[in-house]
């Protein structure tokens, strides 16, 4: 057996930290129906649509994905 014992060690600190979900989070789930879609490219904004995320439309102007802001 030896000089080490088997017992189970206490777990400090393992807990699940809180997230910010809400509006105004950026480009994540949950992020709030309002805001704007902006490309990351050329700048280009339009007005977010409820129900699509910007990460599903693409710029009129240069093709690129848009994201959230």
């Amino acid at each position: 057996m030896g000089i080490f014992g088997r017992g189970r060690g206490r777990n400090v600190g393992g807990g699940r930290g809180g997230g910010g979900r809400g509006q105004g989070q950026g480009n994540k789930p949950g992020s709030g129906p309002v805001g704007i879609c902006v490309c990351p490219s050329c700048g280009h904004t339009q007005s977010h649509q409820v129900g699509v995320p910007c990460y599903n439309l693409t710029c009129p102007k240069c093709g690129a994905k848009l994201a959230k802001q």
